[in-house]
Formats: C-alpha cells, structure tokens, sequence
C-alpha cells in the first residue's frame, strides 16, 4: 500500500522523523507543517518534502493517511529505583 505522510513540525519532525519518513519506500507523498516559513519552503524547493504549510487548516484539508508529530513534555519523569 501506498501512502501519504504528513509531519506537524519543524524541529524534532525535521531532524528525527522526515530523515525517518524517507527511508520508507511505500510513502507517495510527504506534507510538513511548521511556524518557520522559510524553512518549510527550503524543504520544499530542495524536495525533501512535497508539500509546506504554515497554516494547520491548510495542511490538515490535505488527504493523508499517517500524521506524526513529537510534543515535548516539560515534566521529569519519575522512576520508582
């Protein structure tokens, strides 16, 4: 199955999961959303993605099946050792 990928940010989506997303060989299409304009469209232009939004209401009226996106918790994580 082919499938489209698309990414909601430019920081860790940028440097961990798009490097990720294009060593899968049934993705058709990547889409990346980010507040950085000008990196998005870097992204675009130099074709390590097919499409840049900055605007989540445009990048979400895309058709795509998998969406993935990295949110930082701002909490220490507690062990029990």
């Amino acid at each position: 199955m082919i499938i489209n990928a698309g990414i909601i940010g430019t920081g860790y989506g940028r440097y961990v999961i798009l490097e990720s997303i294009k060593k899968i060989k049934y993705i058709n299409k990547i889409f990346i959303n980010g507040r950085n304009q000008s990196l998005i469209k870097k992204l675009q232009k130099t074709g390590q993605v097919n499409e840049a939004y900055s605007s989540l209401n445009f990048f979400f009226k895309k058709k795509r099946y998998f969406i993935t996106m990295y949110c930082y918790s701002p909490f220490k994580t507690i062990s029990n050792s």
